[in-house]
């Protein structure tokens, strides 16, 4: 058996459940990235494709080009812009015209010159010209270079990046190949196994249903991805909601986890909000989850940390619903006497 990392088993078990396939989309930044796996697991663009890479070497995954991007040759980055100057003498103040060919006398020019008021004449026989295709034809462009006047059909082609600053020829740029990837679905169930997550809907299958991930929408419309959430099914928790998102790290893991959870949860407005730091969150992002009321759990795997979780979840909606009987017993003594 193949032993993966967390986030690898994680990522492999979303692609089984979900997408099957993941498409690249193009970026600005990043020159491509896989924003469906990006959302589940708040991994960076780069992240994402290291693991990937590495599922599709140990035979998980297949992949297939897409397609071929350019970067600057100097900075490495993707923002570049496509200019164009005169071949002549490298003015970039050019103006493009269409030409056209008068079919019967010959005469080919630039569209201006064709042009009168409400119709194309021809400047060589005054011939009008009816139906294109047929007395006349547009047979490509042609440029006129305002610096020093010379026209020509093909204009010299360079490209700008907006990142350093730099100009470079076509074939001096460098170039990255994109990747679509396709899970291997006989070698992941065969290999791979359950992540510890999935023990989460047999801790919790009587009173809570189960999503994983989970995809909830908040008050604002958005849809918001987390590593999981229990509903309640009955009573005392029927209707509540639990979100949990969980971290992995080979150092404590930072704020970012607890204020990532914290935006999700102000639009989704759930009961209880759970991160799981796998092996610990850092002491600053420990005492930021105090701050936004975020209940958190440790532990040096997601199993142990499960056990934790059911323990958390059935204490907070015990006391929750102890909380109400008190609240009841102590309006009904606060009730003024009546007397008669």
């Amino acid at each position: 058996m193949v032993i993966l990392q967390e986030k690898e088993n994680l990522v492999l078990r979303n692609l089984l459940n979900e997408t099957k396939i993941l498409f690249p989309i193009l970026d600005v930044e990043y020159g491509y990235r896989y924003p469906a796996i990006e959302k589940a697991f708040k991994g960076s663009p780069e992240e994402i494709t290291e693991i990937l890479n590495r599922l599709h070497e140990k035979g998980f995954l297949s992949k297939r080009p897409q397609s071929v991007i350019i970067k600057c040759p100097h900075c490495g980055k993707y923002g570049v812009i496509g200019l164009i100057r005169c071949p002549t003498c490298n003015g970039g103040t050019l103006n493009r015209y269409e030409v056209l060919q008068h079919r019967p006398c010959g005469y080919t020019g630039s569209e201006e010159e064709f042009t009168t008021e409400r119709e194309y004449i021809c400047p060589y026989c005054k011939i009008r010209l009816k139906n294109l295709g047929e007395d006349y034809e547009k047979i490509g462009s042609w440029y006129k270079c305002n610096d020093c006047g010379a026209t020509f059909g093909e204009p010299k082609e360079i490209l700008y990046s907006t990142s350093c600053k730099q100009e470079f020829a076509w074939s001096e740029a460098s170039t990255e190949r994109t990747y679509v990837y396709e899970i291997n679905e006989k070698q992941v169930r065969e290999q791979i196994p359950e992540t510890g997550l999935e023990r989460t809907e047999s801790l919790f299958q009587e009173q809570w249903e189960t999503f994983i991930p989970s995809r909830l929408n908040g008050k604002s419309g958005v849809q918001h991805v987390f590593t999981f959430s229990l509903l309640g099914k009955e009573e005392p928790v029927a209707d509540k909601k639990v979100v949990v998102d969980v971290e992995y790290g080979s150092e404590p893991i930072a704020e970012n986890a607890v204020m990532n959870l914290f935006s999700k949860c102000l639009d989704v407005n759930p009961d209880l909000p759970v991160l799981i730091a796998v092996p610990k969150l850092s002491q600053s992002a420990n005492d930021l989850s105090k701050t936004y009321d975020i209940r958190v759990l440790e532990g040096e795997g997601i199993e142990e940390s499960l056990e934790q979780l059911k323990t958390l979840v059935d204490s907070f909606f015990k006391i929750g619903v102890e909380e109400k009987k008190r609240k009841r017993r102590r309006r009904k003594k606060q009730k003024p006497v009546v007397e008669k």
